[in-house]
């Protein structure tokens, strides 16, 4: 298995921490998942242990057609729907006990 190094960089300057060992799980039509290994020192040393921490990364392409599909949505607008429809699921589930 071949391991790549996933960067988000603005010129020559880190955006996010990188991610080690990154593997490609899935490319859709607007974009990616990448998973791999974000490493942090604990320190400012460099020889310093390290925190080592999974993460996944969806990486959306914006080509002209991805835009054109968006158009009027705003994701974050589904997610805090998604949120309030768990908090009323968790709320209901509750007060069945």
């Amino acid at each position: 298995m071949t391991w790549l190094r996933a960067q988000v960089v603005d010129g020559a300057r880190d955006l996010l921490p990188p991610l080690h060992q990154a593997t490609v799980k899935r490319i859709t039509t607007h974009g990616m998942v990448i998973r791999g290994t974000e490493t942090i020192a604990r320190s400012g040393n460099a020889k310093s242990r390290t925190n080592q921490h999974p993460q996944t990364w969806w990486v959306m392409v914006w080509t002209g057609q991805a835009i054109d599909d968006m158009e009027g949505e705003d994701p974050l607008d589904e997610l805090a729907d998604r949120k309030a429809a768990r908090k009323v699921l968790h709320i209901r589930s509750e007060n069945r006990r």
